[in-house]
Protein backbone atom coordinates (compact mmCIF):
# COMPACT_ATOMS: atom_id res chain seq x y z
CA UNK A 1 0.00 0.00 0.00
CA UNK A 2 2.76 2.44 0.96
CA UNK A 3 4.71 1.50 -2.17
CA UNK A 4 1.71 2.24 -4.37
CA UNK A 5 1.14 5.53 -2.59
CA UNK A 6 4.82 6.51 -2.97
CA UNK A 7 4.60 5.99 -6.71
CA UNK A 8 1.17 7.54 -7.16
CA UNK A 9 1.25 10.48 -9.61
CA UNK A 10 -0.90 12.63 -7.31
CA UNK A 11 1.48 13.01 -4.40
CA UNK A 12 4.11 15.33 -5.96
CA UNK A 13 1.33 17.59 -7.27
CA UNK A 14 -0.42 17.49 -3.89
CA UNK A 15 2.76 18.31 -1.99
CA UNK A 16 3.45 21.30 -4.24
CA UNK A 17 -0.16 22.48 -3.87
CA UNK A 18 0.02 22.21 -0.07
CA UNK A 19 3.30 24.14 0.00
CA UNK A 20 1.70 26.87 -2.09
CA UNK A 21 -1.38 27.04 0.15
CA UNK A 22 0.87 27.31 3.22
CA UNK A 23 3.10 30.00 1.71
CA UNK A 24 0.29 32.13 0.25
CA UNK A 25 -1.56 32.01 3.58
CA UNK A 26 1.62 32.88 5.48
CA UNK A 27 2.73 35.67 3.13
CA UNK A 28 -0.68 37.39 2.81
CA UNK A 29 0.47 39.33 -0.21
CA UNK A 30 -2.91 41.06 -0.44
CA UNK A 31 -1.92 43.07 2.68
CA UNK A 32 0.93 44.83 0.87
CA UNK A 33 -0.01 44.54 -2.82
CA UNK A 34 -3.18 45.20 -4.80
CA UNK A 35 -2.70 41.78 -6.53
CA UNK A 36 -4.62 43.21 -9.50
CA UNK A 37 -1.71 45.26 -10.83
CA UNK A 38 0.31 45.86 -13.99
CA UNK A 39 -0.34 43.11 -16.56
CA UNK A 40 -2.98 41.51 -14.33
CA UNK A 41 -5.00 44.72 -14.68
CA UNK A 42 -5.14 44.11 -18.43
CA UNK A 43 -6.41 40.57 -17.98
CA UNK A 44 -8.79 41.45 -15.17
CA UNK A 45 -10.34 44.33 -17.12
CA UNK A 46 -12.44 41.72 -18.91
CA UNK A 47 -13.87 40.58 -15.56
CA UNK A 48 -14.53 44.04 -14.20
CA UNK A 49 -15.62 45.63 -17.45
CA UNK A 50 -17.82 42.96 -18.99
CA UNK A 51 -19.13 40.99 -16.01
CA UNK A 52 -19.48 43.72 -13.40
CA UNK A 53 -19.95 46.96 -15.36
CA UNK A 54 -21.35 45.73 -18.67
CA UNK A 55 -18.84 47.94 -20.48
CA UNK A 56 -16.26 46.20 -22.70
CA UNK A 57 -14.35 49.49 -23.07
CA UNK A 58 -13.68 49.75 -19.35
CA UNK A 59 -10.12 49.35 -18.06
CA UNK A 60 -8.49 48.80 -14.69
CA UNK A 61 -5.18 50.10 -13.45
CA UNK A 62 -3.40 50.29 -10.13
CA UNK A 63 -2.38 53.63 -8.66
CA UNK A 64 1.33 53.83 -7.90
CA UNK A 65 0.95 56.23 -4.99
CA UNK A 66 -1.50 53.93 -3.21
CA UNK A 67 -1.02 50.37 -4.37
CA UNK A 68 -4.17 49.08 -2.70
CA UNK A 69 -6.37 51.48 -4.70
CA UNK A 70 -7.75 50.82 -8.18
CA UNK A 71 -9.29 53.16 -10.70
CA UNK A 72 -10.94 52.70 -14.06
CA UNK A 73 -10.89 54.58 -17.30
CA UNK A 74 -12.48 54.19 -20.71
CA UNK A 75 -10.90 53.95 -24.13
CA UNK A 76 -12.00 53.34 -27.68
CA UNK A 77 -9.11 50.87 -28.18
CA UNK A 78 -9.29 47.15 -27.61
CA UNK A 79 -7.64 45.76 -24.51
CA UNK A 80 -3.94 45.05 -25.04
CA UNK A 81 -4.07 41.50 -23.65
CA UNK A 82 -6.40 38.79 -24.88
CA UNK A 83 -9.01 37.44 -22.50
CA UNK A 84 -8.07 33.79 -22.00
CA UNK A 85 -6.63 34.32 -18.55
CA UNK A 86 -9.78 36.14 -17.44
CA UNK A 87 -11.67 32.98 -18.40
CA UNK A 88 -9.42 30.92 -16.11
CA UNK A 89 -9.93 33.44 -13.29
CA UNK A 90 -13.65 32.68 -13.22
CA UNK A 91 -13.66 29.89 -10.57
CA UNK A 92 -11.91 32.14 -8.05
CA UNK A 93 -14.09 35.10 -9.03
CA UNK A 94 -17.24 33.01 -8.48
CA UNK A 95 -16.13 31.92 -4.99
CA UNK A 96 -15.14 35.48 -4.08
CA UNK A 97 -18.46 36.83 -5.38
CA UNK A 98 -20.42 34.49 -3.10
CA UNK A 99 -18.29 35.45 -0.09
CA UNK A 100 -18.53 39.18 -0.82
CA UNK A 101 -22.30 38.95 -1.38
CA UNK A 102 -22.80 37.26 1.99
CA UNK A 103 -20.52 39.64 3.89
CA UNK A 104 -21.54 43.14 5.01
CA UNK A 105 -17.87 44.21 4.99
CA UNK A 106 -17.11 43.82 1.29
CA UNK A 107 -18.61 44.93 -1.99
CA UNK A 108 -19.44 42.31 -4.61
CA UNK A 109 -17.83 44.58 -7.20
CA UNK A 110 -15.17 42.27 -8.60
CA UNK A 111 -12.21 44.07 -7.05
CA UNK A 112 -12.77 44.13 -3.29
CA UNK A 113 -10.53 42.17 -0.92
CA UNK A 114 -12.17 38.71 -1.34
CA UNK A 115 -11.57 38.89 -5.10
CA UNK A 116 -7.91 39.80 -4.68
CA UNK A 117 -7.39 37.03 -2.14
CA UNK A 118 -9.17 34.55 -4.41
CA UNK A 119 -6.78 35.40 -7.28
CA UNK A 120 -3.85 34.26 -5.12
CA UNK A 121 -5.35 30.81 -4.55
CA UNK A 122 -7.07 30.42 -7.92
CA UNK A 123 -3.95 29.10 -9.67
CA UNK A 124 -3.44 26.16 -7.27
CA UNK A 125 -5.98 23.70 -8.78
CA UNK A 126 -4.59 24.41 -12.23
CA UNK A 127 -1.04 23.77 -11.02
CA UNK A 128 -2.14 20.56 -9.32
CA UNK A 129 -3.56 19.31 -12.61
CA UNK A 130 -0.46 20.46 -14.48
CA UNK A 131 1.97 18.59 -12.25
CA UNK A 132 -0.28 15.53 -12.07
CA UNK A 133 -0.51 15.12 -15.83
CA UNK A 134 3.11 16.08 -16.38
CA UNK A 135 4.08 13.24 -14.04
CA UNK A 136 2.15 10.81 -16.24
CA UNK A 137 3.86 12.13 -19.37
CA UNK A 138 7.36 11.89 -17.90
CA UNK A 139 6.79 8.43 -16.51
CA UNK A 140 5.59 7.22 -19.90
CA UNK A 141 8.88 8.40 -21.41
CA UNK A 142 11.37 7.64 -18.62
CA UNK A 143 9.54 4.68 -17.07
CA UNK A 144 11.10 5.26 -13.64
CA UNK A 145 9.46 7.06 -10.75
CA UNK A 146 12.29 8.77 -8.92
CA UNK A 147 13.77 10.67 -11.94
CA UNK A 148 10.26 11.92 -12.71
CA UNK A 149 9.68 13.13 -9.15
CA UNK A 150 13.09 14.81 -9.00
CA UNK A 151 12.50 16.46 -12.37
CA UNK A 152 9.17 17.90 -11.18
CA UNK A 153 10.67 19.28 -7.97
CA UNK A 154 13.68 20.63 -9.88
CA UNK A 155 11.34 22.35 -12.30
CA UNK A 156 9.32 23.91 -9.50
CA UNK A 157 12.04 24.97 -7.05
CA UNK A 158 14.86 25.48 -9.54
CA UNK A 159 13.21 27.85 -12.05
CA UNK A 160 11.19 31.05 -12.01
CA UNK A 161 8.03 28.93 -11.98
CA UNK A 162 8.46 29.06 -8.19
CA UNK A 163 8.07 32.83 -8.14
CA UNK A 164 5.13 32.93 -10.54
CA UNK A 165 3.35 30.14 -8.66
CA UNK A 166 3.77 31.48 -5.13
CA UNK A 167 3.96 35.27 -5.43
CA UNK A 168 2.90 36.92 -8.71
CA UNK A 169 0.66 33.97 -9.47
CA UNK A 170 -2.13 35.98 -11.06
CA UNK A 171 0.14 36.39 -14.08
CA UNK A 172 -0.38 34.02 -16.98
CA UNK A 173 2.72 31.85 -16.73
CA UNK A 174 1.78 29.26 -14.10
CA UNK A 175 -1.54 28.83 -15.90
CA UNK A 176 0.06 28.26 -19.29
CA UNK A 177 2.56 25.86 -17.72
CA UNK A 178 -0.35 23.77 -16.45
CA UNK A 179 -2.35 23.89 -19.68
CA UNK A 180 0.65 22.85 -21.75
CA UNK A 181 1.32 19.94 -19.37
CA UNK A 182 -2.24 18.75 -19.94
CA UNK A 183 -1.78 19.22 -23.70
CA UNK A 184 1.24 16.89 -23.63
CA UNK A 185 -0.75 14.26 -21.74
CA UNK A 186 -3.68 14.42 -24.14
CA UNK A 187 -1.24 14.17 -27.03
CA UNK A 188 0.13 10.95 -25.56
CA UNK A 189 -3.37 9.57 -25.21
CA UNK A 190 -4.20 10.46 -28.79
CA UNK A 191 -0.94 9.00 -30.12
CA UNK A 192 -1.71 5.78 -28.26
CA UNK A 193 -5.29 5.55 -29.48
CA UNK A 194 -6.64 8.33 -31.74
CA UNK A 195 -10.22 9.22 -30.85
CA UNK A 196 -12.35 12.11 -32.01
CA UNK A 197 -13.31 13.19 -28.51
CA UNK A 198 -9.65 13.53 -27.54
CA UNK A 199 -9.05 15.61 -30.66
CA UNK A 200 -11.95 17.90 -29.72
CA UNK A 201 -10.71 18.33 -26.14
CA UNK A 202 -7.20 19.02 -27.45
CA UNK A 203 -8.61 21.62 -29.80
CA UNK A 204 -10.50 23.35 -26.99
CA UNK A 205 -7.38 23.30 -24.84
CA UNK A 206 -5.31 24.67 -27.71
CA UNK A 207 -7.86 27.46 -28.12
CA UNK A 208 -7.46 28.46 -24.45
CA UNK A 209 -3.65 28.32 -24.68
CA UNK A 210 -3.69 30.60 -27.72
CA UNK A 211 -6.38 32.79 -26.16
CA UNK A 212 -4.05 33.47 -23.23
CA UNK A 213 -0.88 34.05 -25.24
CA UNK A 214 -1.19 33.72 -29.03
CA UNK A 215 2.54 33.12 -29.62
CA UNK A 216 2.30 29.84 -27.70
CA UNK A 217 0.68 28.26 -30.75
CA UNK A 218 4.22 27.35 -31.82
CA UNK A 219 4.53 25.00 -28.82
CA UNK A 220 1.60 22.79 -29.75
CA UNK A 221 3.10 20.76 -32.65
CA UNK A 222 6.08 19.74 -30.49
CA UNK A 223 3.97 17.09 -28.77
CA UNK A 224 4.00 14.96 -31.93
CA UNK A 225 7.59 14.13 -30.95
CA UNK A 226 6.24 12.01 -28.11
CA UNK A 227 5.25 9.40 -30.69
CA UNK A 228 8.86 8.21 -31.02
CA UNK A 229 9.27 7.81 -27.26
CA UNK A 230 6.35 5.43 -26.96
CA UNK A 231 7.05 1.72 -26.95
CA UNK A 232 6.21 0.06 -30.24
CA UNK A 233 3.14 -1.68 -28.82
CA UNK A 234 1.83 1.63 -27.43
CA UNK A 235 2.02 3.50 -30.73
CA UNK A 236 -1.18 3.47 -32.69
CA UNK A 237 -0.59 2.26 -36.25
CA UNK A 238 -3.39 4.51 -37.51
CA UNK A 239 -2.11 7.81 -36.11
CA UNK A 240 -1.05 9.26 -39.46
CA UNK A 241 -4.24 8.08 -41.17
CA UNK A 242 -6.47 9.89 -38.66
CA UNK A 243 -4.30 12.97 -38.25
CA UNK A 244 -5.81 15.08 -41.11
CA UNK A 245 -9.45 14.53 -40.14
CA UNK A 246 -8.80 14.87 -36.40
CA UNK A 247 -6.80 18.04 -37.04
CA UNK A 248 -9.94 19.55 -38.56
CA UNK A 249 -11.82 18.71 -35.35
CA UNK A 250 -9.04 20.29 -33.27
CA UNK A 251 -8.98 23.49 -35.30
CA UNK A 252 -12.77 23.76 -35.23
CA UNK A 253 -12.85 23.37 -31.44
CA UNK A 254 -10.06 25.93 -31.05
CA UNK A 255 -11.88 28.48 -33.22
CA UNK A 256 -15.06 27.93 -31.21
CA UNK A 257 -13.17 28.75 -28.01
CA UNK A 258 -11.72 31.89 -29.58
CA UNK A 259 -15.08 33.30 -30.75
CA UNK A 260 -15.62 35.42 -27.57
CA UNK A 261 -12.33 37.19 -28.22
CA UNK A 262 -13.28 37.85 -31.85
CA UNK A 263 -16.62 39.28 -30.73
CA UNK A 264 -14.87 41.47 -28.16
CA UNK A 265 -12.53 42.86 -30.81
CA UNK A 266 -15.47 43.52 -33.15
CA UNK A 267 -17.41 45.36 -30.45
CA UNK A 268 -14.50 47.46 -29.21
CA UNK A 269 -12.66 48.20 -32.43
CA UNK A 270 -15.03 47.35 -35.28
CA UNK A 271 -12.67 44.61 -36.55
CA UNK A 272 -12.70 40.85 -36.08
CA UNK A 273 -8.92 40.61 -35.81
CA UNK A 274 -6.82 43.17 -33.95
CA UNK A 275 -3.12 43.59 -33.29
CA UNK A 276 -3.49 45.25 -29.91
CA UNK A 277 0.18 45.89 -29.10
CA UNK A 278 0.45 49.13 -31.06
CA UNK A 279 4.06 50.00 -31.86
CA UNK A 280 5.48 46.97 -30.02
CA UNK A 281 6.99 44.41 -32.39
CA UNK A 282 9.45 41.59 -33.02
CA UNK A 283 12.94 42.16 -34.45
CA UNK A 284 13.55 38.80 -36.09
CA UNK A 285 16.83 39.88 -37.67
CA UNK A 286 18.37 40.72 -34.31
CA UNK A 287 17.23 38.25 -31.63
CA UNK A 288 18.88 38.63 -28.22
CA UNK A 289 19.27 34.96 -27.39
CA UNK A 290 22.59 35.23 -25.55
CA UNK A 291 21.23 38.08 -23.42
CA UNK A 292 18.02 36.18 -22.79
CA UNK A 293 19.99 33.24 -21.45
CA UNK A 294 22.95 34.83 -19.68
CA UNK A 295 22.53 38.59 -19.22
CA UNK A 296 22.89 40.04 -15.73
CA UNK A 297 19.61 41.88 -16.28
CA UNK A 298 17.34 38.87 -16.80
CA UNK A 299 19.41 35.85 -17.85
CA UNK A 300 17.21 32.74 -17.75
CA UNK A 301 20.16 30.40 -17.12
CA UNK A 302 21.96 32.89 -14.87
CA UNK A 303 19.09 33.10 -12.40
CA UNK A 304 18.04 29.44 -12.77
CA UNK A 305 21.38 27.65 -13.36
CA UNK A 306 19.93 24.19 -12.76
CA UNK A 307 18.63 24.47 -16.33
CA UNK A 308 22.14 23.52 -17.46
CA UNK A 309 20.87 19.99 -16.91
CA UNK A 310 19.06 20.40 -20.23
CA UNK A 311 22.34 19.77 -22.07
CA UNK A 312 22.95 16.19 -20.83
CA UNK A 313 19.19 15.69 -20.81
CA UNK A 314 18.77 16.39 -24.52
CA UNK A 315 21.79 14.19 -25.28
CA UNK A 316 20.24 11.35 -23.28
CA UNK A 317 16.95 11.74 -25.14
CA UNK A 318 18.84 11.76 -28.42
CA UNK A 319 20.12 8.25 -27.71
CA UNK A 320 16.52 7.13 -27.15
CA UNK A 321 15.10 8.66 -30.32
CA UNK A 322 16.69 11.12 -32.70
CA UNK A 323 13.33 11.81 -34.36
CA UNK A 324 11.46 12.78 -31.18
CA UNK A 325 14.42 14.66 -29.72
CA UNK A 326 14.90 16.60 -32.95
CA UNK A 327 11.28 17.75 -32.83
CA UNK A 328 11.58 18.76 -29.16
CA UNK A 329 14.86 20.59 -29.68
CA UNK A 330 13.69 22.34 -32.86
CA UNK A 331 10.56 23.51 -31.03
CA UNK A 332 12.71 24.76 -28.15
CA UNK A 333 15.02 26.68 -30.49
CA UNK A 334 12.08 28.20 -32.40
CA UNK A 335 10.40 29.27 -29.16
CA UNK A 336 13.65 30.78 -27.88
CA UNK A 337 14.23 32.60 -31.17
CA UNK A 338 10.76 34.14 -31.24
CA UNK A 339 10.73 34.94 -27.51
CA UNK A 340 14.00 36.84 -27.61
CA UNK A 341 13.22 38.59 -30.88
CA UNK A 342 10.60 40.67 -29.05
CA UNK A 343 11.58 44.33 -28.76
CA UNK A 344 11.62 44.08 -24.97
CA UNK A 345 13.63 40.85 -24.71
CA UNK A 346 13.75 41.21 -20.88
CA UNK A 347 9.93 41.46 -20.76
CA UNK A 348 9.61 44.45 -18.49
CA UNK A 349 9.50 44.00 -14.75
CA UNK A 350 9.68 40.52 -13.31
CA UNK A 351 11.93 37.76 -12.08
CA UNK A 352 14.11 36.19 -14.77
CA UNK A 353 12.62 35.37 -18.19
CA UNK A 354 8.97 34.76 -17.40
CA UNK A 355 7.80 33.75 -20.92
CA UNK A 356 10.18 30.78 -20.77
CA UNK A 357 7.95 29.23 -18.09
CA UNK A 358 5.47 28.38 -20.84
CA UNK A 359 7.83 25.82 -22.41
CA UNK A 360 8.94 24.19 -19.14
CA UNK A 361 6.62 21.16 -19.48
CA UNK A 362 8.41 20.20 -22.69
CA UNK A 363 11.79 20.77 -21.03
CA UNK A 364 10.77 18.54 -18.15
CA UNK A 365 11.47 15.60 -20.48
CA UNK A 366 15.22 16.27 -20.84
CA UNK A 367 15.36 17.18 -17.14
CA UNK A 368 13.95 13.77 -16.20
CA UNK A 369 16.33 12.12 -18.68
CA UNK A 370 19.25 13.96 -17.04
CA UNK A 371 18.24 12.75 -13.59
CA UNK A 372 17.96 9.24 -15.01
CA UNK A 373 21.67 9.37 -15.95
CA UNK A 374 22.94 9.80 -12.39
CA UNK A 375 22.80 6.10 -11.33
CA UNK A 376 25.30 5.31 -14.10
CA UNK A 377 28.08 7.02 -12.14
CA UNK A 378 30.02 5.55 -9.23
CA UNK A 379 28.63 6.37 -5.80
CA UNK A 380 31.04 9.19 -4.76
CA UNK A 381 30.57 11.04 -8.06
CA UNK A 382 26.82 10.41 -7.86
CA UNK A 383 26.70 12.10 -4.44
CA UNK A 384 28.71 15.08 -5.74
CA UNK A 385 26.33 15.46 -8.70
CA UNK A 386 23.24 15.38 -6.50
CA UNK A 387 24.71 17.95 -4.10
CA UNK A 388 25.68 20.17 -7.03
CA UNK A 389 22.21 20.04 -8.58
CA UNK A 390 20.61 20.65 -5.19
CA UNK A 391 22.86 23.71 -4.71
CA UNK A 392 21.86 25.12 -8.12
CA UNK A 393 18.19 24.55 -7.30
CA UNK A 394 18.62 26.25 -3.92
CA UNK A 395 20.35 29.20 -5.61
CA UNK A 396 17.24 29.86 -7.70
CA UNK A 397 15.05 29.67 -4.59
CA UNK A 398 17.37 32.15 -2.87
CA UNK A 399 17.24 34.40 -5.94
CA UNK A 400 13.46 34.37 -5.62
CA UNK A 401 13.75 35.41 -1.97
CA UNK A 402 16.17 38.18 -2.93
CA UNK A 403 13.88 39.40 -5.70
CA UNK A 404 10.90 39.50 -3.37
CA UNK A 405 12.95 41.49 -0.86
CA UNK A 406 14.26 43.96 -3.49
CA UNK A 407 17.83 42.65 -3.51
CA UNK A 408 17.46 41.86 -7.22
CA UNK A 409 15.98 44.63 -9.35
CA UNK A 410 13.02 43.98 -11.63
CA UNK A 411 14.67 45.24 -14.84
CA UNK A 412 17.91 47.12 -14.17
CA UNK A 413 20.41 44.55 -12.91
CA UNK A 414 24.05 44.76 -13.99
CA UNK A 415 27.06 42.53 -13.44
CA UNK A 416 28.17 44.84 -10.64
CA UNK A 417 24.79 45.01 -8.89
CA UNK A 418 24.31 41.24 -9.11
CA UNK A 419 27.72 40.43 -7.66
CA UNK A 420 27.42 43.08 -4.95
CA UNK A 421 24.31 41.39 -3.54
CA UNK A 422 25.27 37.79 -4.39
CA UNK A 423 24.14 35.52 -1.52
CA UNK A 424 23.48 38.59 0.65
CA UNK A 425 20.36 39.16 2.76
CA UNK A 426 20.86 42.93 3.01
CA UNK A 427 21.73 45.55 0.40
CA UNK A 428 25.40 46.13 -0.26
CA UNK A 429 26.45 49.80 -0.08
CA UNK A 430 26.26 51.38 -3.53
CA UNK A 431 23.93 48.69 -4.94
CA UNK A 432 21.33 51.15 -6.16
CA UNK A 433 23.93 53.25 -7.96
CA UNK A 434 25.21 50.12 -9.73
CA UNK A 435 21.87 49.55 -11.49
CA UNK A 436 21.34 50.52 -15.12
CA UNK A 437 17.78 51.13 -16.31
CA UNK A 438 16.94 49.94 -19.84
CA UNK A 439 15.85 52.45 -22.46
CA UNK A 440 12.35 51.26 -23.35
CA UNK A 441 11.70 53.84 -26.05
CA UNK A 442 14.95 53.06 -27.84
CA UNK A 443 14.25 49.35 -27.59
CA UNK A 444 10.89 49.81 -29.31
CA UNK A 445 12.79 51.21 -32.28
CA UNK A 446 15.27 48.36 -32.28
CA UNK A 447 18.01 50.49 -30.69
CA UNK A 448 19.85 49.70 -27.47
CA UNK A 449 18.07 46.44 -27.04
Amino acid sequence: MLERLRHHPAWPATLIALLLIFYITYDKRWTYSPIIEWDVCNYYSYIKGILYEGDPHLRLWNVDTNRMELYTYTSDRSEKMTGGLAFLYLPGVAVAHVIASLSPEFLADGISLPFRIALQYNVIPYLWLGFYFLYLVLYKVVNRHWPVILALFTLFFGTNLLYYSAIENAMSHAYTFSLYSIWLYLSLEWLTKPRVWIAIVMGALAGIIVWIRPVNIILLPASIGLYWFLKSHDRSPVVWRYLPSHLIWMISAAILILIPQLIYWKVTSGRWLVYSYGDERFFFLSPRIADGFFSWRKGWILYSPVLLMLIPGFLALLRRSWQGTSIFFASFILFVYITFSWWCWWYGGGYSQRPMIDILPLLALPLAAAWNLIPRFILPFRIVLIIFVAALTALNAFHVWQYKNYLIHFDSNTRKSYLMNFLRTTHAPGWWEALEAPDYEAAKKGLKR
